[in-house]
């Protein structure tokens, strides 16, 4: 989702710009989770949180395995913020900008991947047995399976332009 985030920022903030090569886009998304994990299996290969399985908690140092994650969101968050900032400024001499803005920006969440804010904390519906909390793991699972669909469907079946 950042590489994305961050291509999409690239070609709408400085739409000018030489065009350069997706060595670093590359590089970034397989090579961030990769060091990430190498830290993870160190951390839990230790003595002290060895547990023998690695689904076990290791509760503070399992935070390192959310580190990157939450990272992502934020920046996405902020090329979100610069986007909608870049074309609210765009389109201010259109008489309805701050509709279409409006609609750009939430048309732009699912791309930037703004609804895992709601993963960061993770609720383990089994722990409780409160009806509430089996529904938002629901659609959690349903919202993060169809993502891929719902960007899809706003961007070329929705879109006007594309057909």
């Amino acid at each position: 989702m950042l590489n994305e985030a961050a291509y999409l920022h690239r070609r709408i903030v400085m739409s000018f710009a030489e065009e350069r090569h997706f060595l670093y886009y590359y590089l970034f998304g397989w090579g961030a989770p990769v060091l990430v994990m190498i830290l993870y299996i160190i951390v839990h290969s230790l003595e002290d949180y060895d547990t023998r399985c690695w689904t076990g908690s290791m509760f503070y140092p399992e935070l390192i395995y959310d580190i990157l994650p939450v990272t992502c969101i934020v920046l996405n968050a902020l090329l979100l913020f610069n986007v909608v900032r870049v074309l609210m400024t765009k389109l201010r001499s259109s008489p309805d900008h701050f509709r279409a803005g409006l609609r750009a920006s939430l048309i732009l969440l699912p791309v930037f991947g703004i609804q895992y804010t709601f993963y960061i904390a993770d609720v383990d519906p089994f722990e409780s047995c409160s009806t509430g909390v089996f529904v938002a793991k629901y659609i959690q699972i349903v919202i993060e399976a169809l993502q891929g669909a719902i960007v899809t469907t706003i961007f070329c079946f929705l879109n006007g332009e594309s057909c």
